[in-house]
């Protein structure tokens, strides 16, 4: 069951096993209208619905096959993991790109918090007056 799990996760799955069931289906719904129809009548012999279900078990078994043969050689599936991992990395990158950019502004924002500092500090530095000075 592994195998078949593991195929049906990497293969796109084709539409022709369903239409086979559903043809299958139709061939038995009919078989079953007919010996119905047959029953109603008081006749009880299978040779009117044989072919039906001929059709049905045909249909219902090339429907198998199809689904085998989808399982191992149907359309290769796109790696989403791998797709998912290269948005990702275009994603991290630019990320980057933006980090770096804003730490390059908070140094410029820290500089000039900085000088702005210095320049306060100077400017508002006054002279104590010494006691010798008064008079």
């Amino acid at each position: 069951m592994t195998g078949i799990s593991a195929g049906l996760g990497k293969r796109i799955p084709d539409t022709s096993p369903f239409l086979s069931f559903v043809v299958s289906i139709y061939f038995g719904g009919k078989g079953i209208n007919q010996a119905r129809k047959d029953g109603f009548t008081s006749n009880w012999n299978i040779t009117g619905t044989k072919q039906y279900f001929d059709w049905q078990a045909k249909t219902c078994f090339l429907g198998i096959i199809f689904f085998i043969i989808n399982v191992f050689c149907g359309k290769q599936k796109a790696d989403d993991l791998k797709i998912n991992l290269s948005k990702e990395t275009v994603l991290v990158s630019k990320l980057k790109q933006n980090d770096s950019l804003i730490n390059v502004k908070v140094l410029k924002l820290e500089n000039t918090v900085d000088s702005l500092k210095k320049k306060i500090a100077t400017a508002y530095t006054v002279k104590r007056p010494c006691s010798n000075d008064i008079h």
